[in-house]
């Protein structure tokens, strides 16, 4: 890999400084700069200098510039500046203080449902907005998603982005690095549409709120086949408070079918956004068969009028109306669902959220039903006794419910009391670096579900988990050193941390591993972080040659000696200095400041103070036109300077000018003898 520190200090376009490395690729580099002209940071994505030559990586490039250049929205990283020219190739975007999706879910393993939804309705309305444009994203996953700590999030890397009215750049450009994500269509060869986005975001929802990816394997070839062919676990199955209606969203994205899923990004938030109102809600969509060949509501709702309209569980009956699409309907928690024109031909209507009509034969379907109920109490009440009667006789055949085991430790105490609860177990250990060994990962039969109990007793399969066998460890440079810990500990190993000052690697993050990347670990190995400290405190002297030099001269010097210019600058006047010159700094001149923390002010010269500003300070009023001065020599207003109760040997100060110049000067010349004499008798 191309080494990019040699990068940092630098100045890209004459005005971005780089300031750090924040990760690298095996096609570009990403840092965080300093805008000189906009006083801001920035990102900076340049290509490696080893692909400049390389035709592909610079189309792929191309390909992300053109299209963040399109896009416009705040769930989108924003684009200040391109540069596809010459030997440098970069995109300078917002700064973005945040971690990925990615990293975030390792450090949470799962996310509780309305936590994951509130990040993918952000993601949606981005793709939204990006398929308005006619650009397809093709590469959703979690690394590319931005979380800032308010919670919202950005969408990037646009690389392979489908452009409107421009060839598709081919599927295998990104197949094995994003095969996790990517669509039947995708995977097969047959193009992409904004219905591939889709398919990627269910994947992606499913993964938020199961912790665990729909399709896994060692082979990337045989990851993508899965996505072709193969049905995924209901997320039900893996984690049981996930909502009916949830679930239902999660596997209408993921159809293997473009024709299937949501009709758009805006039909699938708007599902979502309902969903969160009324977390209740059981979806009723026609024609919708599940992964398992069956409908997506074979969930054992209550049927209404034998039209397959399915209702929640605590819906009023008197207070609801029938609808088509999205409609009102009154729920005890108070919510109303948002009101459409009924004649409206929306796509986003794929869903119907249905309650029971009202009826003038109320009180006749009341009756049947308290009939039904009061058979099937009956019913019940005799089944109880016939399983009670069986039992005292000594016939097994008994019912069991099984109980929920994932998650927990499998221990020798469990198995005996597994067994002596009548299951006869069927223990497999496998590797999982996601779940602690000799934890449970999977069950079946699924948690909660009934088995009828007979002489060989009710098989349980469990799967558990033996952590991983062999751990290799990655090349961590540049991470964020809290995130590669807490993954590090999951997997098994024990992380000791060290510290070290370091002028490249921001601090926080890590420097080296010690062993060294590649090195073959197993579970309760040690392995040691060295994390940057941050460049070490270095005092520099602000010097004196940028006297004299223009802002962006002075402020370009003392980058390159290591200090930092204020943001502000301050300005007076200056004799010695020409106007929009550098005469001075705060602190001053051959001061020593730290290169790290400190920051110099320039003071910029406004050129030399104006006449008119001098004349003004001397007395101010010149109405008569003698700078100042009236007639008889004295200032204009020496008559407010002369206290009024005080006597004064100066004559009054005649309003009258002098009938000609002579005159003038001769009663000058003799009220300042005048006032000599009165000076001299006064002393």
């Amino acid at each position: 890999m191309e080494n990019h520190e040699n990068l940092i200090g630098k100045v890209l376009g004459g005005r971005y400084k780089i300031q750090a490395i924040v990760g690298e690729g095996g096609m570009s580099v990403v840092m965080k700069a300093y805008d000189a002209l906009k006083m801001r940071d920035v990102t900076i994505k340049l290509l490696s200098h080893t692909n400049t030559g390389e035709p592909h990586a610079v189309e792929r490039f191309t390909n992300e510039a053109k299209a963040v250049a399109i896009l416009s929205h705040p769930n989108i990283v924003s684009v200040y500046d391109v540069s596809l020219e010459g030997a440098s190739k970069y995109i300078v975007m917002e700064y973005i203080n945040g971690i990925t999706l990615k990293e975030y879910l390792d450090r949470k393993v799962r996310l509780d449902w309305p936590e994951a939804v509130h990040y993918i309705n952000q993601v949606l309305a981005a793709l939204s907005h990006a398929h308005e444009k006619g650009v397809i994203h093709r590469d959703i996953k979690p690394e590319n998603v931005m979380l800032m700590r308010n919670g919202s999030i950005k969408v990037i890397d646009f690389g392979i982005a489908k452009l409107p009215d421009s060839k598709s750049l081919t599927v295998t450009d990104k197949a094995i690095g994003t095969v996790n994500y990517i669509s039947p269509e995708q995977a097969s060869g047959h193009g992409s549409t904004e219905k591939s986005d889709i398919y990627s975001t269910g994947i992606m929802l499913y993964e938020l709120v199961t912790g665990q990816l729909p399709f896994v394997s060692a082979s990337s070839v045989s990851v993508a086949m899965m996505h072709v062919s193969s049905e995924p676990a209901m997320p039900s199955s893996i984690c049981d408070s996930i909502p009916v209606g949830l679930e239902q969203i999660i596997i209408k994205a993921m159809m293997k079918d473009p024709d299937r899923r949501f009709g758009s990004a805006i039909a699938m938030k708007k599902a979502l956004e309902y969903l969160s109102a009324y977390p209740a809600t059981i979806f009723n969509e026609k024609n919708a068969i599940g992964p398992d060949g069956k409908p997506i509501l074979s969930t054992g709702a209550p049927q209404n009028n034998g039209n397959n309209t399915v209702i929640t569980e605590d819906v009023t009956p008197r207070d609801s109306r029938m609808v088509n699409g999205m409609g009102t309907s009154s729920v005890p928690n108070g919510y109303v669902a948002p009101v459409e024109d009924e004649d409206e031909d929306d796509e986003d209507d794929e869903y119907s959220y249905v309650k029971p009509a009202r009826s003038t034969m109320f009180p006749i379907i009341l009756g049947v039903t308290a009939a039904f109920f009061v058979v099937l109490l009956l019913f019940g009440v005799f089944f109880l006794n016939h399983l009670k009667d069986e039992s005292a006789s000594g016939n097994d055949n008994i019912i069991l419910t099984v109980p929920a085991l994932v998650g927990e430790e499998y221990t020798e105490d469990m198995r005996v009391r597994l067994e002596n609860e009548g299951y006869k177990l069927d223990v497999k250990f496998v590797a999982n670096e996601h779940v602690p060994s000799g934890h449970i990962i999977s069950q079946t039969p699924l948690a909660d579900s009934t088995r009828m109990y007979n002489e060989n007793g009710v098989k349980l399969t469990l799967e558990v988990s033996e952590g991983t066998s062999e751990i290799i460890l990655d090349n961590y440079k540049h991470h964020e050193a809290a995130n590669v810990r807490l993954k590090l500990e999951n997997m098994g190993l024990k992380v000791t941390i060290e510290r070290e000052f370091n002028d490249t690697v921001i601090a926080d993050h890590i420097i080296r591993t010690e062993p060294a990347e590649g090195t073959v670990m197993i579970e309760g190995d040690s392995v040691t972080l060295i994390v940057s400290k941050g460049p070490e405190d270095v005092m520099v002297e602000i010097p004196d040659d940028i006297l004299g030099l223009s802002y962006s001269e002075a402020e370009r010097k003392l980058q390159n000696a290591g200090i930092n210019v204020h943001e502000e600058r301050g300005s007076e006047y200056s004799d010695e200095y020409p106007e929009n010159t550098v005469m001075g700094t705060e602190p001053a001149i051959g001061t020593s400041v730290s290169a790290n923390n400190d920051k110099v002010k320039l003071i910029i010269s406004k050129g030399s103070e104006p006449e008119e500003d001098a004349a003004e300070t001397m007395g101010g009023d010149d109405s008569y036109g003698y700078n100042g001065y009236r007639p008889n020599g004295f200032p204009a207003d020496i008559n407010d300077t002369i206290p009024r109760d005080e006597p004064t040997d100066i004559p009054a100060v005649s309003e009258e000018a002098p009938d000609s110049a002579d005159e003038t000067s001769d009663e000058g010349e003799n009220a300042a003898d005048e006032a000599d004499v009165s000076s001299d008798d006064e002393r």
